[in-house]
């Protein structure tokens, strides 16, 4: 599972992502960053999304997105297409 946690996964950050993006190209998981990889490194829409663990006494596996202007034109695209 790429969010399971103690939350539910629409109430985590890689959840949501997931719901509204559907599952990533590719998942690198590196020390305590996991990056989500959407399209190809051809594509000038592609994006990637970093996420970073979080110490938490609940879960080894919960992390936050690391929230960036960049990702602004992408969430809005994405959101306009799911709601069509």
């Amino acid at each position: 599972m790429f969010f399971s946690s103690y939350l539910e996964g629409w109430k985590s950050d890689r959840g949501i992502i997931y719901i509204i993006f559907g599952p990533p190209n590719i998942v690198n998981k590196e020390g305590q960053v996991e990056t989500w990889y959407y399209g190809t490194s051809q594509s000038i829409r592609s994006i990637a999304f970093n996420f970073y663990i979080v110490n938490d006494p609940f879960s080894d596996n919960d992390y936050v997105l690391a929230r960036s202007a960049n990702y602004k034109n992408s969430w809005y695209i994405a959101i306009g297409t799911w709601r069509r």
